[in-house]
């Protein structure tokens, strides 16, 4: 979180004003890094793009925050722009498309590493820890003074131009060794890119994987048998202790650190004057989303909120890293738009805006894909860090006793669990039902009353809020959702159907009858589903 009056623009506004480029020099390393290690599969040739994997330097990042930082406390910046993706052809025209202006650029005064690289070289190369800036002349001396204090190398490369005539944008032109190698409105790369169409269908596999439930699967049935499940559980990776990761360095720098691993949400104090901090989660699974994109999608959605919520804070905003392999797979296509409904409708549900995020495709080797991983973070703000709620139970304890609550109902749900994998390296079922709260308001949790008798870790639980049926079975929930029904109450559809994956799906009492967007031969296709509760 950052004050209102601190805030920065990216645009580059005011045609004469300076174009500096500050931090390390421009090198090959991270060459269209984003087009090909985020949109190629992962083979044979992978060694052969080490190349393009970009060289982070954490010392020169952390003498280029601070450099900037100075630069913000004396108002010296009109505009700013970090170089990612893209390198200097997404800071020119992003910022330059924002102001509705133009640029001339030299791509000889970019300092460089290699200086055979050439001018596509120069303008895609994803070199870290290197800022856009735009200021005013009477300022880049000022700017250039501040960099060399903080021995960042800063330089100005051009200036903005003027907007076209009747309000058409400028044009950004990009010259090198006296030739024009570039001339294009910036809006062209930065807004106005293709908008693609791709073909998608359900994977072929996916009726049969959701009839194969894990709730069929052999239980432990003798106390010992339970104990060496759980070992067994508690040492899988999921579910291991962290903290040889998170320990490595030091969270509590600053003091400000409230909550840390192994908590539901980390906590941060951002104001020491009134306590006032911010809570953080980021939750997926791609187990769930290989099974249901749309539940998958939701559900990491949902813990995410109930991590903050449970804090005591007040989720208010939603960042995503969408994971997928080759949108040029119809079927990864389908995962992928279904994964994004799913998160739309989650957040339009619970009120809550996504603020950012980033999609990485081709995440496969040859035709063997990833499982669907939407992850989703939330951010969530609470007025005092000092009301926060722990997850663990308090130290020392009521001398009373303490009395704990279970919320929610618990039900036969272990498709997609942590137990199917481990214990018999099982995928198949659906994944257990997500539902919202009614209202669609922000829940979020309160701590007990100081000093009183007893304490509960308090949550707002979803399924204690409401619940509702997306899917109604076959039967006409005659029987227990996830259990066989009675074959005669299966539809003649389902009996009657040839292929081998209705007559398995039929089984399980799985013919839809809640309506949902699909084609007429998607619909048919996926006319046999079971009864998803939530």
């Amino acid at each position: 979180m950052l004050p209102v009056d601190r805030l920065q623009n990216k645009a580059a506004t005011g045609p004469g004003n300076i174009v500096v480029l500050m931090g390390a020099k421009t090198g090959r390393d991270g060459i269209g890094g984003v087009s090909v290690l985020a949109s190629a599969t992962f083979d044979d040739e992978s060694e052969q793009r080490r190349p393009s994997v970009q060289v982070g330097d954490p010392f020169m990042e952390k003498l280029l925050i601070e450099a900037c930082l100075e630069l913000y406390d004396d108002r010296r910046v009109v505009g700013i722009q970090d170089l990612g993706g893209a390198g200097l052809t997404c800071a020119l025209t992003e910022t330059a498309a924002a102001a509705g202006t133009g640029m001339k650029v030299e791509l000889d005064l970019v300092p460089l590493r290699e200086p055979s690289m050439a001018p596509h070289e120069i303008l895609a190369s994803e070199s870290q820890e290197r800022m856009l800036l735009i200021v005013t002349p009477d300022q880049l001396e000022a700017v250039l003074k501040t960099a060399a204090r903080w021995g960042v190398l800063a330089t100005a490369i051009g200036e903005v131009t003027p907007p076209g005539p009747e309000g058409l944008p400028g044009r950004l032109t990009i010259t090198w060794r006296g030739h024009t190698v570039v001339d294009v409105p910036p809006g062209s790369l930065a807004d106005d890119g293709p908008v693609y169409a791709r073909p998608m269908r359900e994977p072929a596999d996916l009726i049969l994987i959701q009839a194969d439930r894990a709730e069929t699967l052999p239980r432990p049935s003798t106390p010992d048998a339970l104990r060496e499940t759980v070992l067994r559980m508690i040492a899988s990776p999921n579910l291991c202790d962290k903290t040889w990761v998170t320990e490595q360095y030091d969270r509590f720098v600053l003091g400000n650190t409230v909550l840390a691993q192994p908590e539901d949400a980390g906590v941060i104090r951002i104001d020491e004057r009134t306590g006032l901090g911010v809570a953080l989660s980021v939750d997926g699974n791609g187990r769930y989303a290989r099974l249901d994109p749309y539940a998958g999608a939701k559900l990491a959605l949902a813990e995410a909120y109930r991590n903050v919520a449970v804090t005591g804070a007040k989720p208010l905003a939603v960042t995503n890293c969408l994971n997928f392999g080759s949108p040029e797979d119809p079927a990864v296509m389908w995962q992928f738009a279904e994964a994004v409904r799913g998160l739309a409708d989650g957040c339009v549900e619970l009120g809550i805006p996504v603020t950012g995020g980033n999609v990485s495709f081709y995440n496969q080797t040859g035709a063997a894909a990833i499982h669907p991983t939407p992850v989703v973070g939330v951010l969530g703000v609470i007025d005092d860090v000092a009301q926060r709620v722990p997850m663990g139970f308090p130290k020392p304890a009521n001398p009373e006793g303490d009395i704990i609550f279970l919320l929610g109902e618990t039900r036969l749900e272990l498709s997609g669990s942590e137990w199917a994998w481990v214990e018999h390296e099982h995928l198949g079922g659906v994944p257990r039902g997500s539902t919202w709260p009614a209202s669609g308001r922000s829940p979020s949790c309160s701590p007990r009353p100081r000093g009183s008798a007893t304490s509960a870790r308090r949550t707002t639980s979803p399924t204690a809020v409401s619940r509702r049926c997306w899917w109604r079975p076959a039967c006409g929930g005659a029987s227990a959702p996830g259990s066989r029904c009675p074959r005669s109450s299966r539809p003649a559809r389902c009996r009657s159907s040839s292929s081998s994956a209705s007559r398995v799906a039929g089984r399980w009492c799985r013919c839809r009858a809640a309506t949902r967007r699909r084609s007429p031969r998607s619909a048919r296709r996926a006319a046999c589903r079971g009864p998803r509760w939530a």
